[in-house]
């Protein structure tokens, strides 16, 4: 290197000229090749402009020189260096208008020389001052970090930050520096920096799948979604596989579409990174994935690929799509007319019953017409328009208004139309309209049917009242003149007139009984039997009905036995309808049941009901479902469904329950559950 070169204004130097060109022009090419990453070529033909219109006094030779350097693209930075040395030892008046910051110290880093742009930067015109008073843009012990080697920089000049990228030469102990301000360029450089992290970050939070590779084809950037969709282990991906192991492993996995020739197919896929335009295609893999892929050539080299899986949407595209479907072929199909109508008042849909039901041509309805325009059609076709009013006021109302509603509109040729209307989401409003005519007349046909019958069950009632009262008078003539010869007041009787007298007198009894049945029957189907509560002993309930029913049992040689779970006990319930069912639970089980047989009657209190239970050999157990029904045998006596409707009607009013079971050697029992007011202990 140049050890022994002094600067200075001798004018014997011209023989070292040609010498130190050769000498600095090896240098400037071997720094070339060290930096050629550091500048682009954009800022390159910018400089060589200026270096044009600075220094028109260098020479056309030194011209020549640049020119043919940059035709090379040699990096902005070497040729400044080259420029700089230029100056520093051919044209050394120059130095102070060089576009770069340049300075001289010596071994002690004291100032020597600067240049125009030194002095610049701190703002002092005076460079003799500057050098006299030795102001430092970059502090002494910055300085002595650089050896013979490039370094950055930082300084604050005047309140100001800068970054330089500085670079030493030591020649003659002397310490030549040139600095450039890379301020900006560290800025742009941390920006650019920034955004591409913030790139990153938004690319791995959306839900498209991204995966970027170089222009060797390596993965360089995947996002969260990629993994996902691929199920990739993220540790081979980090190893930046190539774009065909990507394929490969894709295949082995089914994940991309079956091929034919996969070869060819993976040849032609790669081709992107020969293109310059983007290209879309569908991936409909074999495990049902329906994928949409965008691939796009980066302008630096390289491919972008988005994977958009679109497989939830289509299936819901398709599921609507199938929703839609049989929803309007329901709405097509149904008998009631529907009629959409929009918030400004127009026909926004509608089913073939409502243009049959009003006689509207279909091609009309379709053009969207708004309500006044179809209440004028109707007018025409013979409705009265006063009928739609209504509908029309609801219909033209503001959105806040509509109100969902409901009526009936009569046509003048005696058809009833029901409407009603329902107020849907975007306000819009649906009517659906019935034709009611056919069932208006049946269901007045039924009311009629009804009353009817209500009327004649009243007189039923009313004849049934009257005929069993009139039956009671002469029915206790009887009874009571067969008591009176029974007890032989007019003399004595004999044996066979005793007989038939009690005869008469059995048969009087029941004929009463069955009058009073018929009498709380009737009662209890027209709804004026009232419930009268009080409180009874439950033991003195059932010794007075076995005593009614002793004759009875007498004569079929039946053993009646009563099970209380507590026989002190009294209840708070009606009286005469719990002696009744008991009695004619009893006479029923008495008249389904075998001579001589045995009859279990229990009664035990449950929570708030009581639970009537009998056991016996019944021989029919339809009798109490259906009690109308009876079958009569020479050897039984016969229980009449009159009895049995009572226990039902009197369970009924009293909210109870009644059940039919089975017990053991083919007994059958029949349980009632009637609730109770109030429980006391004697």
């Amino acid at each position: 290197m140049l050890e022994s070169i002094h600067l200075n204004n001798s004018a014997n130097e011209g023989s070292l000229i040609f010498l130190i060109l050769s000498i600095s022009l090896f240098i400037s090419i071997s720094i070339i090749v060290v930096f050629f990453y550091l500048s682009s070529i954009k800022s390159l033909s910018k400089n060589r402009i200026e270096i044009k219109n600075k220094h028109k006094k260098l020479d056309s030779f030194y011209i020549k020189i640049l020119s043919y350097i940059q035709r090379f693209k040699f990096p902005t930075i070497e040729l400044n260096v080259i420029f700089f040395i230029w100056n520093i030892f051919i044209v050394k008046k120059d130095l102070y208008g060089l576009p770069l910051v340049m300075w001289i110290t010596d071994k002690d880093n004291k100032l020597r020389a600067i240049n125009k742009t030194y002095a610049e930067i701190l703002n002092i015109e005076d460079k003799r001052y500057i050098i006299r008073n030795n102001i430092q843009i970059i502090q002494k012990n910055e300085l002595d970090k650089i050896i013979t080697k490039k370094i950055k920089l930082k300084t604050i000049v005047n309140g100001s930050r800068y970054i330089y990228e500085v670079t030493k030469f030591i020649r003659s102990n002397k310490n030549y520096y040139i600095a450039i301000d890379i301020t900006n360029r560290e800025a742009q450089s941390e920006i650019l920096s920034k955004q591409i992290l913030a790139h990153q970050h938004l690319l791995d939070k959306i839900t498209t799948a991204v995966a970027i590779f170089s222009q060797d084809k390596k993965l360089n950037f995947y996002n969260e979604a990629y993994v996902k969709l691929w199920k990739m282990d993220e540790e081979w991906l980090q190893s930046n596989p190539s774009d065909i192991e990507i394929l490969d492993y894709l295949r082995n996995k089914n994940q991309i579409p079956e091929q034919i020739n996969y070869k060819k197919w993976r040849l032609d896929y790669l081709k992107i990174y020969e293109l310059d335009n983007n290209s879309e295609e569908w991936w409909h893999t074999p495990d049902g994935k329906s994928i949409r892929l965008l691939k796009q050539p980066n302008p630096i080299g390289g491919v972008t690929y988005l994977y958009e899986n679109l497989t939830e949407k289509l299936n819901l595209q398709s599921d609507y799509n199938t929703l839609h479907g049989i929803q309007k072929q329901t709405i097509e199909n149904l008998y009631e007319g529907i009629a959409l109508f929009g918030t400004d008042g127009k026909l926004k849909l509608y089913n073939p019953s409502f243009a049959k039901l009003w006689n509207i041509e279909t091609n009309y309805l379709e053009q969207e017409p708004h309500i006044e325009n179809i209440i004028d059609i109707l007018e025409e076709n013979g409705v009265n328009k006063g009928l739609w009013s209504n509908i029309y006021n609801n219909i033209i109302s503001s959105e806040n208004e509509r109100v969902s509603v409901a009526g009936e509109i009569k046509v003048d040729d005696n058809k009833i139309i029901n409407y009603r209307s329902v107020i849907l989401p975007d306000s819009a409003v649906l009517y659906s309209f019935n034709d009611i005519t056919d069932e208006s007349r049946v269901e007045n046909a039924l009311k009629e049917r009804n009353k009817a019958l209500i009327e004649a069950n009243n007189i039923k009632n009313t004849f049934m009242g009257h005929i069993s009262y009139e039956l009671r008078v002469p029915l206790t003539n009887i009874m009571g003149f067969s008591e009176i010869l029974s007890n032989q007041n007019f003399g004595k009787i004999n044996k066979k007139q005793a007989d038939y007298l009690h005869d008469i007198q059995i048969s009087s009894k029941e004929l009463h009984s069955l009058i009073d049945d018929i009498l709380d029957l009737t009662a209890a189907d027209s709804g004026t039997l009232k419930l009268n509560y009080e409180h009874i002993s439950i033991q003195e309930s059932l010794d007075k009905i076995r005593s009614d029913i002793q004759s009875t049992l007498e004569f079929m040689g039946i053993k009646i036995i009563f099970s209380i779970d507590n026989p002190m006990q009294k209840i708070e319930i009606d009286k005469y309808c719990f002696e009744k069912i008991i009695k004619n639970l009893l006479t029923s089980a008495i008249g389904n049941s075998f001579v001589k047989n045995k009859i279990e009657l229990k009664i035990y209190k449950k929570n708030r009901f009581i639970e009537i239970v009998t056991y016996g050999r019944w021989q029919e157990m339809n009798t109490l479902i259906d009690p109308i029904s009876k079958k009569t045998n020479n050897n039984e006596f016969t229980a009449t469904g009159i009895r049995l409707s009572i226990i039902k009607r009197f369970v009924e009013i009293h909210n109870g329950e009644i059940s039919i079971m089975n017990n053991t050697k083919n007994d059958s029992g029949i349980k009632i559950k009637l609730p109770i007011k109030k429980q006391t202990n004697l």
